[in-house]
């Protein structure tokens, strides 16, 4: 029952095969239409005098009448969505629609308070959640001193008004955890998603609605087997869990050497315990501050520009520059092969240098703790 009419003035739309009508104008002109197509689920209208004009995915149109204002919420089919290298530095001069998926949703009432309620997840084929969303906006990191970083920025939170409402998905998986005090020119912007089917899930208070869609390579490119693409996701989601683990890692050895600063000085006082705690206290401290030297930049003055006397060391950066190249079009190059394994090799041997400091210089300091009835630092690095 849907149908689109172009008048001298007004575009119009019925959802009954006719017998009513309502206007579908939106931003455009008043100006007589001259033709109307349905190409790709996208509306062209052909004007007089003002060129052409394109309404971006009309589907959710396709089943406006399957929507049951009683039932809260619903969640439109989302139109499939295509994996795009959109990085240019051309300004377009008309508004192109939104690079990755789109998902529309419909709610009966506006949703009070923001409590997290209504959550929207991505769900790969395997049913596992790559990303997730929710009606409360994920708080900035506070990651103290950070220079020349592009980062992913927060997830703006779900809309919750009455009505129809929107939702962006860039493509792009879960943000990295943050490091702080360093300075690298460098991405942290999570990689893409292979073309392929996936799932969108709609959640409020209990109840779920899922529905599928496809990501879609480039038309204009070669075609590229599932195993190429395959291959090139694996490497990308065992860097990414490497930035993880460097970033976790840096974070809590950054925290033990703070809690054993902090109990040097709470026991300053005690002469019977100064000396005893405070030599393999800064011994412990240095391990560690020569660890981190290998491992990500050590914590720099206020305001530094001299990039030569401080280059950036933190592996993440060596890992996310090999992410970068890998995050295009596959097959993966054989130097991002060899420079994957290369850096396995470099972060295994920096773990078995720290969990060496924690299972061993870490235990010997808590045991004088002990002694003292002082509360033990934490050990273990994944928190």
């Amino acid at each position: 029952g849907l149908l689109y009419a172009g008048t001298e003035a007004v575009v119009y739309v019925s959802f009954d095969d006719g017998d009513r009508w309502q206007p579908l104008q939106l931003n455009l002109p008043m100006v007589p239409i001259t033709d109307l197509r349905v190409h790709d689920n996208d509306l062209v209208a052909a004007t007089q005098g003002r060129a052409f004009w394109i309404l971006d995915g009309i589907a959710p149109l396709h089943e406006i009448d399957a929507v049951d204002e009683s039932a809260g919420t619903h969640l439109f089919k989302p139109q499939d969505a295509y994996r795009l290298d959109s990085n240019s530095f051309q300004q377009q001069q008309a508004k192109n629609p939104p690079d990755g998926a789109v998902f529309y949703y419909n709610r009966g009432e506006e949703l009070d308070g923001a409590d997290g309620g209504l959550t929207l997840e991505v769900l790969d084929s395997n049913g596992s959640v790559i990303r997730r969303f929710s009606n409360v906006a994920a708080k900035e990191d506070d990651g103290g001193f950070v220079k020349g970083v592009i980062g992913e920025p927060p997830s703006p939170a779900l809309d919750t008004n009455k009505g129809m409402n929107r939702y962006i998905w860039n493509l792009r998986t879960e943000r990295y955890t943050e490091v702080s005090d360093t300075i690298r020119y460098v991405s942290t912007r999570p990689y893409r998603v292979a073309p392929g089917t996936y799932q969108a899930r709609l959640t409020l208070n209990g109840r779920s609605i899922t529905k599928s869609f496809e990501v879609i390579p480039d038309p204009r490119r070669d075609e590229i087997s599932a195993q190429a693409w395959n291959h090139q996701q694996e490497l990308l989601a065992e860097l990414g869990a490497m930035v993880n683990d460097v970033h976790s890692a840096t974070n809590h050895m950054r925290s033990v050497v703070a809690d054993v600063k902090k109990i040097i000085v709470d026991t300053s006082s005690m002469r019977n315990q100064v000396d005893e705690l405070r030599t393999p206290g800064q011994a412990l401290i240095e391990k560690i501050n020569a660890w981190e030297v290998h491992v990500p930049q050590p914590e720099l003055p206020n305001n530094v520009q001299d990039l030569i006397a401080f280059p950036s060391r933190l592996l993440s950066t060596q890992i996310l520059h090999v992410m970068r190249a890998i995050d295009q079009d596959p097959p993966v190059t054989a130097g991002s092969e060899l420079r994957t394994q290369e850096l396995r090799d470099q972060w295994s041997g920096l773990v078995a240098d720290m969990l060496q400091i924690l299972d061993n210089d870490l235990r010997e300091f808590n045991d004088l703790l002990g002694k003292y009835e002082i509360p033990a630092i934490n050990s273990d690095p994944v928190e």
